[in-house]
């Protein structure tokens, strides 16, 4: 006899077999139709409390099969099958078919942290202050805001009035004037480790997508693999990030540098159309002149003595890394990050503008700033769609 859905699953966490119209499990894993949405872990197989686990698929499936994977939503432990399949950690032909590959272990989990403070209240001024790693921050400004409401002879707003208010004899109009209160927090999705062929992975979710970085050692904690993802270079400072790439306001020894090589380029220039000579510009050499103009206005920074964002818009623009400004990507499988203004120094990679992914919202990095780029510490990054992010 056919079982209910519910019974199949209270069969499959009692780790028995059982089957219904559209789900059945052999008591490791639940089937929707074809695809694996949950499989249990042995408990040899967790290294944190040495418990047997569920492990959650959080691929989006077909409608009937996202009803089925609603039955466990109480369960935090949720990765991307879709993105372990691109990482090597499952098995079968195709994602929504396999499940996890024998010898996966479950490190550590940890549920969503999300925290936020409003302006009236004392926190609202350190909240920012320690953001965890892994965690991005986010901010509302406070304001005010008026909006017309037309009442009819009822008493009720127009669009809640249960007769025909707009052509009421008696409608009026009032100013209401309303105040949004400001907010500043972090938000940092839930996030699972695992081990595979002793390398660790952290499976998280990011921007509304499903993700697998490969870590560059092995952790003991969620906490420990953001940690050892976070470049160096920020660590402890603050930041703006989009996926894997960090962006931090350029300090001045960096910006200085930048002048410093935009004079030398513009010497060099000098010096290979004129042989270091101080009085190029003869008579009947305008030919000479334009072309060493316009050498320059390409090649050098033209910042003068201190540096002017124009300036490194016109360097940026000129000598791109990439073609459409690309931050540099370990595969061209994978989905590029672009960028308004973008320019390699040799010693730093520096952005301005924009940066855009098709899976991530845009980030605005502040009008009139340069940012120094990094990299997470990742050997390797895969999204839900099981292509290399």
């Amino acid at each position: 006899m056919s079982l209910s859905n519910d019974a199949v699953k209270d069969r499959f966490m009692a780790r028995r077999a059982g089957k219904g119209g559209n789900v059945s499990t052999d008591g490791e894993r639940f089937h929707s139709y074809n695809a694996v949405i949950a499989q249990w872990l042995h408990a040899e197989d967790n290294l944190r409390d040495h418990e047997a686990t569920v492990i959650v698929n959080g691929d989006r499936l077909s409608a009937t099969s996202s009803q089925h994977l609603g039955m466990f939503r109480k369960i935090n432990t949720v990765v991307s099958f879709s993105a372990l399949n691109g990482a090597g950690l499952t098995y079968g032909s195709g994602w929504s078919q396999g499940g996890l590959a024998d010898g996966v272990k479950l490190v550590d989990s940890e549920p969503s942290l999300h925290n936020v403070a409003y302006e009236d209240k004392p926190e609202y001024e350190t909240i920012l202050k320690e953001v965890p790693i892994g965690a991005t921050p986010f901010e509302q400004k406070g304001y005010y805001y008026t909006e017309n409401e037309r009442y009819c002879h009822y008493g009720y707003v127009t669009f809640n009035c249960p007769g025909n208010c707009w052509q009421c004899p008696d409608r009026r109009e009032r100013l209401v004037k309303k105040r949004e209160k400001g907010y500043r927090g972090y938000h940092r999705a839930g996030a699972v480790v695992l081990r595979y062929k002793d390398h660790d992975y952290i499976c998280g979710f990011d921007e509304g997508s499903y993700f697998v970085s490969k870590l560059p050692m092995q952790v003991k904690t969620v906490e420990g693999a953001y940690t050892v993802l976070t470049p160096k270079a920020v660590m402890g400072k603050q930041y703006l990030r989009q996926g894997e790439w960090f962006f931090m306001e350029a300090g001045q020894e960096v910006l200085d540098d930048l002048v410093n090589q935009g004079k030398a380029d513009v010497e060099r220039i000098f010096n290979s159309i004129t042989g270091g000579s101080r009085t190029p510009f003869l008579p009947g050499c305008e030919r000479i002149k334009a072309g060493y103009m316009a050498l320059a206005k390409k090649r050098s920074i033209g910042m003068g003595e201190k540096f002017t964002f124009t300036g490194f818009k016109r360097i940026a623009n000129n000598a791109a890394i990439d073609k459409g400004h690309v931050l540099p990507r370990t595969t061209t499988r994978s989905n590029p990050h672009t960028v308004t203004y973008l320019y390699n120094t040799g010693v730093d990679l520096l952005a301005a503008g924009t940066v855009r992914h098709p899976e991530h919202r845009m980030l605005k990095l502040v009008p009139g700033k340069v940012y120094t780029v990094h990299r997470n510490m990742s050997l390797g990054d895969w999204s839900a769609s099981g292509r290399v992010d």
